[in-house]
Order: C-alpha cells, then structure tokens, then sequence
C-alpha cells in the first residue's frame, strides 16, 4: 500500500501494521477511513495514519476482492468463503447465496446489495435485517467487477467474457442494460469506472 503526499511516495507493509503485504482491494468510507482487503482473507483499516487488523482464520482464508461501507459495518466478500461482515470487530458470514467464487460488491442503497460472482450478478435485499436473495441476472456468467457511478446513481458491470452492463434499481427490481463489447476482440474487462 502506497500514499502519495504530494511530493513522496511512503510504502505500508505488515512491518507498519497492515494485516498482510499483499493488497487485493480497497474502500474509502464516508468518514475516510481507508479499509483495505488482504490476499489471505484478513482487513487493515487506516484511519489518520493508525492502522488496525482484523482477521478469522477460522471463517476465511481466501482473498478479500470487495469491501463495502455501511453505517458501522464493514461488509466484504471473500474470493471463497463469500459475503461476511466485519462488525465490532469479529468477522460474521452472511452467506454464499448459490455461488462458488465472490469477485466483486456494490451497495446501491441500505436495503439493497449487489454481488459478482462465478456465476452472474446477484441482487439481495435486506428485509427484518436478513439479506435474502431477491435475482440473479446474467446467470453463468464471471462478473469481473462492479462499479457505482455519483451520476444518476448508475452501477455498471463487466463479465470476464466482454459484456459491459448498466445496472439500475427501479421499483425495488434491477433492471440491467447490455453490450457485448466484441469490437474490441478478444478483451476480458477487469476494470469499469
């Protein structure tokens, strides 16, 4: 993990007490705390230059690839183990929802979360505190990231096979808008902003 200040560069490593060296995701927080997902399924927060870990060897050993800031909770998926949340500290497993493998996350409000996953996308909808499963859209397919935009509260997705999608909540459903990006040959997106 490396800051920028400016005029410097300054490196974090497990020396400086981040979990792990190794970083596979990031999430700046309204409060601007800085959570930062590790390789072997631990969490460092960074906030103003004190860092924290967290980790349960227990519960999840695979790689963090998403994390998500709500209200006081930290939720996150694990590439294995699937989606958890990291509140008071402890590590507690919401669940895996039909999918295998957990490659990228996105709240679009308080009640609703989506998922990228082996296997698609995955709508769940929180309901008497319990997130349930509501969809799955573009089934089969590897997401390989989620991303939400300020403008027009859009969420656009990309599958490891070329399809760029817009994702958009409309009366409590996720409607998903498609193009398959052929043009631009045999491309796999890893990356939307």
């Amino acid at each position: 993990l490396c800051r920028f200040d400016g005029q410097n560069f300054k490196t974090f490593t497990a020396k400086d007490g981040l979990a792990e060296d190794i970083v596979t995701s990031t999430f700046i927080g309204a409060d601007n705390i800085l959570w930062i997902g590790h390789n072997s399924g631990a969490i460092s927060r960074y906030n103003g230059g004190k860092i924290s870990k967290f980790d349960d060897k227990e519960q999840v050993i695979s790689t963090i690839n998403g994390l998500s800031v709500l209200r006081s909770e930290v939720f996150f998926i694990s590439q294995n183990e699937g989606l958890f949340v990291l509140s008071s500290g402890k590590y507690k497993k919401i669940g895996k929802f039909g999918a295998a493998r957990f490659y990228a996350l996105q709240h679009l409000d308080e009640s609703n979360l989506i998922l990228g996953t082996d296997n698609g996308i995955i709508h769940l909808v929180k309901s008497n505190n319990k997130w349930t499963k509501r969809t799955t859209l573009l089934s089969g397919r590897q997401i390989s990231a989620i991303s939400k935009s300020n403008l027009n509260r859009n969420v656009f997705a990309t599958t490891k096979d070329g399809i760029l999608c817009q994702l958009k909540l409309s009366g409590g459903q996720l409607d998903i808008r498609q193009w398959n990006v052929d043009y631009l040959g045999e491309t796999e997106i890893r990356s939307v902003i």
